[in-house]
């Protein structure tokens, strides 16, 4: 995570607490993971509605070219 050395600390809405060190376990991965799941798949589905509509502005416009080389 960012290469720091450091420990980290996570905190979500205030009911998991985690302390994350460099030296993580997979345990402890998939135990966040879970704890994020929700917010992550709103944000994925978020980001993928806005990367597309930007592909279609781009697509739409002169860069529109390019895709068509790189197809």
């Amino acid at each position: 995570m960012g290469g720091q050395s450091s420990t980290m600390q996570a905190s979500f809405q205030g009911l998991i607490h985690l302390q994350i060190n460099v030296g993580v376990t997979d345990f402890q991965i998939q135990s966040l993971a879970k704890a994020m799941k929700p917010d992550n798949e709103r944000l994925i589905n978020s980001n993928k509605t806005s990367i597309s509509s930007k592909l279609e502005d781009m697509t739409t416009k002169d860069v529109g070219a390019s895709f068509d080389l790189l197809r």
